[in-house]
């Protein structure tokens, strides 16, 4: 059975042509202002990034007048349209909401152009780089408001609630705890990351990432009972759009959650768990999807569903060779292996 180490961003699901989010459906009316918000003037940013990026037509504009090299203006992704509102909440700062439309040609473009223009390369801190991207359909929204600003907040459950999107939760009142588990994880202090969730059993129990976090130190402390508890209720939170996780997160959980079902000897509960995750990975990362369809092909041999064992075992092999040296010898494997499809596949 094969370990995967999970860190690829989960791709988001692509809804259907009629039901496509577009900028006019996005735009807010003011019957839709909740009390304590208004339209604000102007176009207030958090930085100033963002308003001579919506201002600019192409990248020698962006850089403003800096040389460049000829293939650096083919980096710059010209949206079909755009738009922008501001707001203005009680307790917080105005800011604004950035609406960018792309052609299927331009999206993946963008999707790479925005957040190393945004964040740069080593990403920085949401102090210095507060902007937050949210991807859905062919649209790339970004709000340009300090982290946790009620406006802000205001705007993204408008998003879950009206239009399905998974826009995340900023929970202040956790921060604090957040960095503690995380400094806590960096160093290996399983121990005393389990203690902290231990403590703030009441505050983690609808907060997606802590949830996460919690499975994380299950299953370093060799506690898999305990580590599906946590991912399924990470799993649930985000799925109901109470509280998503972050999009780099899903995909983690999802393999995190198959491979602790299977170290439970539960097969079938992991299968399906499995299969969301490499339909999502196919998208970002073949290396990953190539890892998920090997652990499939384990768990449909331990199912003795050996049609489907077969057809992950390919899968898995044609993405990655490796995997044939390792299906060799796999315990899991070793009633596969006594089947002549499987020899056939495997000499």
């Amino acid at each position: 059975m094969l370990s995967l180490l999970a860190t690829t961003a989960a791709a988001q699901e692509d809804a259907g042509p009629d039901s496509a989010l577009t900028i006019a459906k996005l735009y807010v009316k003011s019957k839709e202002l909740p009390e304590g918000c208004r339209f604000a003037p102007g176009m207030p940013c958090a930085t100033h990034h963002m308003e001579a990026l919506y201002s600019a037509r192409s990248m020698k504009a962006l850089a403003k007048g800096v040389e460049l090299p000829p293939e650096a203006e083919a980096l710059f992704p010209v949206p079909k349209a755009k738009e922008w509102q501001s707001f203005e909440a009680e307790g917080g700062v105005a800011g604004s909401v950035f609406m960018f439309e792309y052609s299927e040609e331009d999206l993946e473009k963008a999707r790479d152009f925005f957040p190393s223009f945004l964040y740069g390369q080593d990403g920085g801190s949401s102090v210095e780089h507060p902007e937050e991207i949210i991807l859905q359909d062919r649209l790339v929204i970004i709000l340009s408001f300090p982290r946790g600003d009620p406006a802000a907040e205001w705007y993204k459950q408008r998003l879950r609630t009206k239009f399905k999107v998974p826009a995340v939760r900023e929970h202040l009142e956790v921060r604090e705890l957040g960095y503690q588990l995380v400094k806590a994880l960096g160093e290996e202090d399983i121990e005393g990351g389990l203690a902290l969730l231990d403590t703030h059993s009441a505050d983690v129990a609808d907060w997606a990432f802590g949830q996460f976090l919690l499975g994380t130190f299950a299953i370093a402390s060799k506690d898999p009972e305990r580590a599906v508890k946590a991912y399924r209720r990470a799993l649930e939170l985000h799925d109901t759009l109470e509280d998503p996780l972050k999009p780099g997160l899903v995909v983690p959980a999802l393999i995190a959650l198959g491979l602790a079902l299977l170290q439970e000897d539960k097969p079938k509960d992991a299968v399906p768990v499995l299969q969301r995750a490499e339909e999502h990975a196919t998208k970002t990362s073949p290396e990953q999807a190539a890892g998920l369809a090997y652990n499939l092909a384990c768990a449909f041999a331990l199912l003795e569903r050996w049609p489907e064992s077969l057809d992950a075992l390919k899968r898995a092999i044609r993405d990655d060779p490796e995997y044939k040296k390792m299906a060799r010898t796999d315990e899991d494997l070793a009633e596969a292996r006594k089947r002549k499809e499987f020899e056939k596949l495997l000499n």
